[in-house]
């Protein structure tokens, strides 16, 4: 005979079943909350990491437009007060304007999606710079390594390394008398190297003002990049070499 204080041995296995089956339903409910909770929260973070590109990108397209304005804007506003001024010399007119778009389109080009690839950059400048250096009479020497992309390397510090570029490359043209213009890119095991080299009269950048006020201005957009600008001249030619972080 049955204890009536203790309940059959069925009974107590089909609550604990049913206690089971509440425990699983309670565990999958919780689950689908969490899993919907977690696609909240991604779709949430996707739109915040797209506001904040967006708002980078403007901030540097903002930044940009003022560094022409300082820049290229400048430069008009002089060479139109001289030829209003009856001043207009016509090879000091075309520099002026020649520069201008140079900046145009390194800033255009800063911009350019380009992945953080180094060489694709450096593949704008050549295309960009090739016909300029062909009228002056210049054989361009392009040897350039593949190296991994640069997450750094955002429109802003692109723009300083091309106008490191340009400004090292303008002066070969102004002031060296080369005949040939070495564009090299090469990984280091303390960073990347570029540099410019021409084969021209060299100079003394301590004696001479005009090419020591560019290397000051050099060094300060090197200082933006966090990299190591070096300058070497001789009789035989100058080389401008960069050195990069990784």
């Amino acid at each position: 005979m049955t204890s009536p204080c203790r309940a059959p041995y069925w009974l107590l296995a089909q609550q604990h079943v049913q206690a089971l089956r509440a425990n699983e339903a309670l565990n999958q409910s919780l689950e689908e909350r969490l899993a919907q909770r977690e696609a909240q929260l991604r779709v949430s973070f996707e739109a915040t990491r797209a506001l904040e590109a967006d708002r980078s990108a403007l901030a540097e397209r903002a930044r940009i437009m003022r560094d022409l304005h300082d820049g290229v804007g400048a430069q008009l506003l002089t060479a139109i007060a001289e030829v209003e001024d009856g001043r207009a010399d016509p090879d000091r007119i075309r520099d002026t304007l020649t520069a201008c778009l140079d900046d145009l389109r390194l800033a255009v080009d800063s911009l350019e999606p380009h992945d953080n690839y180094l060489t694709t950059i450096l593949g704008t400048l050549r295309y960009r710079l090739a016909p300029r250096l062909a009228r002056a009479g210049l054989t361009m020497q392009w040897d350039v390594e593949e190296v991994n992309p640069m997450s750094w390397l955002d429109p802003t510090r692109t723009l300083h390394l091309l106008r490191i570029l340009q400004e090292a490359i303008a002066n070969v043209l102004r002031h060296a008398q080369a005949t040939t213009l070495l564009i090299r890119l090469a990984r280091r095991p303390d960073g990347v190297l570029v540099e410019v080299r021409d084969n021209g009269r060299g100079f003394n950048p301590d004696a001479s003002p005009g090419p020591g006020h560019g290397l000051r201005n050099l060094r300060q957009r090197a200082a933006q990049l966090g990299a190591r600008l070096t300058l070497t001249s001789s009789p035989e030619g100058t080389s401008v070499t960069l050195l990069l972080p990784n």
